[in-house]
C-alpha cells in the first residue's frame, strides 16, 4: 500500500465514562507495553495556558489514544481512514510550566492494570480469601478445596468488578481459559496484583497475564505458532542478543510458612545443575495449602528458570514511511510470540522458531521489543518475602530443619 501519514487523536471522558473531548493538538513519545502488566505510563504535552482549569484535566480521567494509518483504512473505501485505540489509561498526574514565556502542560496517564495493583482481593470486609472448586474463590475456610488456577483467575476479577466503581478490567471466555492445574490456595491481604501473579506461579509453564489497551484480561499460556514473522531487512535493521546465566535458579526450597503444618520442599533441576553448576534460591509462599498447589510452584519455577537467559531486543520499524518497508506494529503485543528470518537456519541456538515477546516500547515511527523466556518472577517473590525473612530472623518464625 502506499505511504500514509499516521494520525493520532486523544478523547478525555470521565472515569465513568462521559465525553469531554477530543485532543487534536499534543504530543507524545510513546509508551511500554510490558508482559505480566500491562500498559506503562504515557506522557502527553499539550500548549495550553499555565492557568488552565479544563475538566478534562481532571485526575483519574480516562484518557484513549486513538490511530489512523494505513493499516486502518477501510478496504471498501481506501479513502476513508477508520481508527483504532493504542493506549488507554487514566490521568494520574499533571504537570503545568512557563519556560521562557512559553507555556505547557505535562499530562502523565497510567495502564488500567495499574488499579489491580492500589486495592485489594477481598469480598467486603474480608481479605482472606479461599480457592474453591465450585465458585473459584469463597469467603469460608471450611469450603476450601483446590481449584483450577484459571477459573481462580476469572474469580479475582469477578472480585475486582464486584468491589470496585467504574471497573476497567474485564474478561472475555477466551481471555482466561482453564489451565487444567488444581491448586489449594489461600488469598491472604494481596492485591489483585498480587493475586494473579501468585495463580501465574501455580500455572503450566510459559503461562501468562496481561490488560491490553481494549482493558481484556489475558490469563493464559504463550500461542504455539508464530504470531508474527520478523524478516531481517524488511520490517528490522537492528537488533541485539544477551545470553546469559546469572538469573539462572536450578534448586528451589520453597516453604508456606505455615508452622503448624508446614510444606518445606526441595526443587531441582540435574540437567540444568549439570550444566551450570548449583544456583538455588528460597521463595516463601504463604498461600499454599498443601502439595499439590507446593509441587506446582516448583515445576513452574523450575521450568522458567532453570534455563539459560536469552534476550533479544528488535527495533521494528513502522510501515506507514514506505510501500514495501516495515511491519504494522500497533498489532504487537506481550504474549505475542513472534519468528525472525533472514539469519542462518542453523542458528537456532538463538533465534528459535516460537519466541514470547515480553515488552513492546512503542511509539509512532517503531517498535522496540524484547524477546526472553517468560520467568516466575524471582525478584518479585524474593522482595515479597523480605518482611517474612526478617521475623524469621528475629525468631518469630522458624523455618523446619529438613526439607522433603
Amino acid at each position: 500500500m502506499a505511504i500514509q501519514k499516521k494520525n493520532y487523536a486523544v478523547v478525555a471522558r470521565t472515569s465513568s465514562g462521559v465525553h469531554l473531548g477530543t485532543w487534536p493538538d499534543f504530543d507524545f513519545r510513546g509508551f511500554t507495553k510490558q508482559l505480566n502488566g500491562g500498559l506503562g505510563e504515557c506522557v502527553i504535552t499539550l500548549p495550553r495556558t499555565f492557568d488552565d482549569g479544563s475538566s478534562d484535566l481532571t485526575r483519574n480521567n480516562e484518557i484513549e489514544i486513538r490511530v489512523s494509518d494505513k493499516d486502518t483504512l477501510s478496504q471498501d473505501a481506501l479513502e476513508m481512514a477508520s481508527t483504532r485505540i493504542v493506549y488507554l489509561g487514566y490521568v494520574s498526574l499533571v504537570e503545568r510550566e512557563i519556560t521562557d514565556g512559553e507555556e505547557f502542560l505535562t499530562v502523565h496517564c497510567l495502564g488500567y492494570w495499574t488499579k489491580l495493583a492500589a486495592d485489594f482481593l477481598k469480598d467486603g470486609s474480608q481479605t482472606t480469601l479461599y480457592s474453591n472448586n465450585a465458585a473459584g474463590l469463597t469467603t469460608t475456610e471450611g469450603s476450601q478445596d483446590a481449584a483450577d488456577v484459571g477459573d481462580m483467575a476469572r474469580a479475582v476479577i469477578d472480585r475486582y468488578a464486584a468491589e470496585t466503581t467504574d471497573p476497567k478490567v474485564t474478561y472475555v471466555d477466551d481471555s482466561v481459559p482453564d489451565a487444567g492445574v488444581d491448586a489449594t490456595y489461600r488469598f491472604e491481604q494481596k492485591t489483585y496484583k498480587d493475586a494473579l501473579d501468585a495463580l501465574k506461579n501455580l500455572a503450566p509453564a510459559n503461562t501468562y497475564w496481561y490488560v491490553g489497551e481494549d482493558g481484556i484480561l489475558h490469563f493464559k499460556q504463550i500461542p504455539e505458532t508464530p504470531t508474527h514473522t520478523f524478516v531481517f531487512d524488511r520490517h528490522f535493521r537492528s537488533v541485539r542478543v544477551r545470553q546469559s546465566m546469572e538469573k539462572v535458579r536450578n534448586v528451589l526450597l520453597l516453604w508456606n510458612g505455615d508452622t503448624g503444618s508446614p510444606i518445606y520442599k526441595a526443587y531441582e533441576d540435574a540437567v540444568s545443575i549439570e550444566k551450570f553448576g548449583r544456583r538455588g534460591t528460597a521463595v516463601y509462599e504463604y498461600g499454599i495449602d498443601d502439595t499439590g498447589a507446593a509441587d506446582a510452584f516448583g515445576a513452574k519455577f523450575l521450568s522458567e528458570n532453570a534455563k539459560e537467559n536469552l534476550q533479544i531486543i528488535c527495533t521494528i520499524i513502522d510501515n506507514n514511511g514506505s510501500e514495501d518497508m516495515g511491519y504494522d506494529i500497533e498489532s504487537i503485543q506481550p504474549g505475542d510470540t513472534c519468528r525472525f528470518l533472514g539469519f542462518d537456519p542453523d542458528f537456532d541456538e538463538i533465534f528459535r522458531d516460537n519466541m514470547v515477546i515480553t515488552s513492546v516500547q512503542y511509539s509512532p515511527s517503531q517498535a522496540v521489543i524484547q524477546v526472553e523466556l517468560v520467568r516466575s518472577g524471582l525478584i518479585e517473590s524474593n522482595e515479597q518475602s523480605r518482611n517474612r525473612i526478617a521475623e524469621i530472623q528475629s525468631g518469630i518464625l522458624t523455618v523446619p530443619e529438613t526439607y522433603s
